[in-house]
């Protein structure tokens, strides 16, 4: 547990009467005070804890299972309390609000990506490249690149021998030791859309973690078709061959990829089914209403139960 300092928190406490709401940014920022109840609130959660946990153990060996179960347990009586500590609660998927089921005002905020100036173009190269974008020291995203190197790459390679594998992300020391033919590990790059554009697939083969991964609707508003497990695309209202491919085995996932990179045609058709579901659902412009929706929500319930009104 990271707790605040204590001047740092008594300087919050003093300036808290000043405001008519606190809104947290994920659960674990309001942990890092000592402070169990906060009057006024709301808090955001991308991440819940106890689902963490839980797919850590479905993919953990046997015998490294007892661990997660016993934090899953944990988290999940901690996450029935959440209506004793917050008024209202945001998530980030209508399956994370059904997984809470909580007595207490539950707002499904999704998450979303900035929306491009002008429509993103497609400059995809001849020999197809699969990219995969994130931070690899966030241990999911390290897990699932590694599992694809190792389980999809090879299966890939041996009937596209010309295809690359390119990564775009920042780079810790020693965080990322992948040995594969044809594997660009790009680093931080400025602007990534310019090289997510000449992609044939952007692939999401996470396994575990919890929320929703941003990738699906950075995907999405960049028009690059996407490959992704079930896990990986959890909490996105989407369909299998519709908007992106969805695939759970090594056989399935390199075979996914294989369809784009030898159909591009099919890919720019699904990326543009794709496109729109981005437009209608996940913009900041489309988003912002729900949270403006969980803040009013919040004063609502503050000013009834409130004699005076709001503070």
């Amino acid at each position: 547990m990271v707790w605040l300092s204590s001047r740092g928190e008594a300087w919050i406490q003093d300036a808290l009467p000043e405001f008519d709401m606190v809104w947290f940014f994920k659960l674990r920022t309001a942990n890092m005070f000592k402070q169990w109840c906060w009057p006024r609130s709301v808090v955001d959660i991308d991440d819940i804890p106890s689902t963490y946990e839980r797919a850590c153990g479905k993919t953990a060996p046997f015998s490294g299972r007892l661990r997660p179960l016993r934090q899953t347990l944990v988290w999940r009586r901690r996450e029935r309390l959440l209506g004793e500590r917050f008024n209202v609660l945001g998530v980030c998927s209508e399956g994370d609000r059904r997984y809470l089921s909580l007595e207490m005002p539950v707002h499904v905020i999704p998450n979303g990506f900035e929306c491009p100036a002008e429509e993103p173009g497609r400059r995809m190269t001849q020999t197809g490249r699969i990219g995969f974008i994130g931070l690899f020291d966030h241990v999911p995203n390290l897990e699932g690149i590694r599992w694809f190197v190792r389980e999809c790459w090879p299966r890939i390679k041996r009937q596209a021998p010309d295809a690359r594998l390119r990564l775009v992300g920042k780079l810790n020391a020693g965080s990322l030791n992948l040995s594969g033919p044809d594997i660009d590990t790009l680093g931080w790059v400025s602007d990534p859309g310019k090289e997510i554009a000449t992609w044939s697939a952007m692939i999401v083969p996470l396994r575990f973690g919890a929320g929703t991964r941003l990738k699906i609707a950075e995907a999405f508003s960049r028009k690059c078709p996407v490959v992704s497990t079930r896990f990986g695309a959890y909490g996105y209202d989407v369909q299998d061959r519709n908007e992106l491919l969805l695939a759970d085995s090594p056989e399935e996932f390199a075979a996914a990829c294989l369809s784009l990179i030898r159909e591009p045609a099919r890919g720019i058709d699904m990326a543009e089914r794709a496109w729109q579901h981005f437009l209608k659902r996940l913009t900041w412009k489309s988003i912002i209403p729900r949270i403006h929706a969980a803040a009013e929500d919040c004063l609502r319930r503050n000013h009834d139960q409130s004699p005076k009104g709001l503070v």
